[in-house]
């Protein structure tokens, strides 16, 4: 099988059987629909990465960054918890917008893996949500739920 033809076979197998999981039967039509909805979701990605070229290279150091996201996120999840306490009581009370500093702004295929990386990381835990990054300031802009001093942001 040429080289090309690898990957669009995967994606073909992987989201026919993801439709055959929600499916929840394995029937002669389910098999013949999983196909068809696989062949079509294949052919929608090879359209989409084709047109885009998407290159993200993501640095093997980033990752040694993810260490702290689970502890980060049980620890947000019980500060959301207690949280909703209050805001039962006071449902005027609201979370805050902030901005920090953040240059990794140039339109380089690196800093485009950065932002991504970083975007996806901030916005993990359930106190703080990525709104955007204001390239003109060189900062990035978020809401958290209970205000939190030096929010973590990687890399």
């Amino acid at each position: 099988m040429p080289r090309k033809l690898i990957r669009p076979a995967i994606w073909t197998i992987l989201l026919g059987a993801t439709y055959l999981l929600l499916a929840g039967k394995i029937e002669i039509w389910e098999l013949v629909a999983a196909i068809a909805s696989g062949l079509v979701a294949m052919v929608s990605v090879v359209a989409v990465t084709s047109a885009s070229k998407p290159s993200l290279r993501i640095n093997i150091r980033w990752l040694a960054q993810l260490r702290p996201l689970p502890g980060r996120v049980v620890r947000d999840c019980a500060v959301v918890i207690a949280a909703l306490g209050p805001r039962l009581v006071h449902p005027l009370k609201r979370g805050v917008f902030q901005a920090t500093k953040f240059d990794v702004t140039r339109q380089t295929q690196s800093d485009a893996a950065k932002r991504a990386f970083v975007i996806a990381t901030s916005s993990l835990a359930p106190n703080m949500f990525v709104i955007g990054i204001d390239n003109e300031g060189k900062r990035l802009l978020f809401h958290q739920l209970v205000r939190k001093p030096n929010p973590p942001l990687s890399p």
